[in-house]
Parts: structure tokens; C-alpha cells; sequence
């Protein structure tokens, strides 16, 4: 509904209000607590609204009943692949679509992201950083986000990708500095951290022989794979750039992530070489068009 919340400090409500962020939590038994948080909200009408699209933000990405369905029965389909038992679900196909993305499917987006893609730097980089990155890839006009839609303003899958890599990051750290660097407190003073950081500029802004777009990433739900739909929405995405003159793309993906290079085979990608975006980490540049 929007709406920040008051909360008793104790295990449940802890894992639904974020002190400070979404609402307010307050010692248990604790009357003149609760009378002092009610009055520190109603007298600022601005925290109220921050507070209240955090609380919506919150409930979309962790408990949303679609969210919880697809993790119930994706623990089902993996604990079933581990026995060797037969497993498929049937997808009505006419509930589904694929339509770019808007800004408000950034924050699905980035859960799926997270969720879903476990390796990599922007993976390590948590929920809000990667919000605040795919709300500024849909609004490029160099980019391509598309999602998968079931019609009832939720995304099944996604993929995105950019014209121009290197341009695209200097355009978000150009615009996007400080609030990127507030999200990823304490960990952006690392030096780890400031060398992947480093290694993944520098990368985006290197010249790679003429390839005109780069695919970043797709992921599609649990419920969805090993119906197709994978294949239909990276077909959908050369198509978008294909339509807009670009003739090549390129994605890196991890040279042990099997799964995910015979997919981008699937989809007409070639391997190209073998290069090291972070040290000591081998990815594959597989490569699409001329």
C-alpha cells in the first residue's frame, strides 16, 4: 500500500521494516516508543513518502505472492533434478509477453539479477545498486531492456544490453556517482573492490574490434526455463538492435557457466577468445553478426 510501518523490535517484524529505511522499530512493551515514532512520522510528511515507497519497494521484492510461488517451485524443480524424477511445468503461453522494459520494472529487474546470477562483480554489488543501474539502462537510449510480462505488471525474465559499453558507464558515473556510492557503503573503500571496479571500466572502454553492442545479461524465472522462452527473449533482443542498424554484439559470460554459453550458442553467438575482465577470472567474448 505504500505505507511506512511501525514495528515491535523482535524476529518477524525485523525481517519485514528496515529501521529508518521502510519504517521505524521500537522496543518491545514500550508505549512512549511508539507514541514518539508515531509523532516523528506524522510531523514530516516527506520521510512518511520515502518511507512508504520503500515499504512498496520492499513488499514487491520479497514478499510479492508471484515472487514467493517462483521460489517455492523453483526449490521443488531443483530438488527434483538432483533425484533424476521428471520434471515440467506448463506455462500458458498467452499470459506471457515481451515488451521493453519501463522504469518501474527496474526494481524486478534487479532482483531477478541478484537472484538469479551469482557470479560476476555486478552481481556482488546488492539489490539497490543494481535498481539504480537498470533504471539508468532503460532511460539510455542506446540500450535494449526487454522483459518477459505475465500481463499483471510482473516480469518473468529479462534481458538488457547496451550500444556503446564503455559510453554507457561513463554516463552513469557521470550522473550517478554519488548515489551509487552511497548503496554500496562500507564496501566501495576496498581496495578489492576499487580494482574490480577498475577492471570493469576499463573493460567497457576498451576497443573490441568494431563490435557495436553488448548483451550484459538475461535471466529468466525458475517457472520459466526449459519452456523456451529464454530462447524467445534473446531472440527478441537481436531483432530490437538488428532493427536499429547494429550488425554485431558481443557478451562476456564465465568460461565454467556451460549452462549459459550453449544458450548463447543456441542463439547464433560464436566464441570468440578468452580474456580475463578480473583477474584471475577467465570469461568467454562470444560474439553475434558480422
Amino acid at each position: 500500500m505504500g505505507l511506512p510501518v511501525i514495528a515491535t523490535d523482535i524476529r518477524g517484524c525485523r525481517q519485514v521494516v528496515e529501521d529508518g529505511t521502510n519504517g521505524i522499530l521500537i522496543p518491545v512493551r514500550n508505549a512512549e516508543a511508539l507514541s514518539e515514532a508515531i509523532r516523528r512520522l506524522g510531523d514530516d510528511p516527506e520521510m512518511m513518502h520515502r518511507m512508504g515507497e520503500a515499504s512498496r519497494i520492499r513488499a514487491i521484492e520479497h514478499f510479492d505472492e508471484r515472487r514467493v510461488v517462483e521460489k517455492v517451485m523453483g526449490a521443488y524443480r531443483e530438488v527434483a533434478d538432483r533425484k533424476g524424477l521428471a520434471w515440467k511445468l506448463e506455462v500458458r503461453d498467452e499470459t506471457l509477453s515481451i515488451r521493453p522494459a519501463q522504469p518501474q520494472d527496474a526494481h524486478t529487474i534487479a532482483e531477478l539479477h541478484r537472484q538469479s546470477i551469482d557470479t560476476g562483480f555486478l552481481s556482488s554489488l546488492g539489490s539497490r545498486f543494481l535498481r539504480l543501474l537498470y533504471a539508468d539502462m532503460i532511460g539510455w537510449p542506446g540500450s535494449a531492456v526487454l522483459v518477459v510480462s505475465d500481463g499483471a505488471d510482473g516480469s518473468l525474465g529479462f534481458v538488457a544490453g547496451v550500444e556503446q559499453t564503455g559510453a554507457f558507464y561513463r554516463h552513469f558515473l557521470r550522473t550517478r556517482w554519488f548515489r551509487a556510492a552511497l548503496n554500496l557503503l562500507p564496501q566501495v573503500i576496498r581496495p578489492s573492490f576499487l580494482r574490480r571496479a577498475w577492471e570493469t571500466l576499463r573493460y567497457g572502454s576498451a576497443d573490441r574490434a568494431g563490435v557495436e553492442a553488448e548483451l550484459l545479461s538475461m535471466v529468466v524465472a525458475p517457472s520459466l526455463r526449459g519452456t523456451g522462452w529464454g530462447g524467445r527473449l534473446g531472440a527478441a533482443f537481436l531483432e530490437d538492435l538488428s532493427g536499429r542498424g547494429v550488425k554485431s554484439v558481443q557478451v562476456v559470460v564465465g568460461a565454467a557457466n556451460g549452462g549459459a554459453i550453449a544458450a548463447y550458442e543456441t542463439m547464433g553467438f560464436g566464441d570468440a577468445q578468452t580474456i580475463e575482465v578480473h583477474r584471475g577470472d577467465p570469461s568467454v567474448v562470444m560474439t553475434w553478426g558480422a
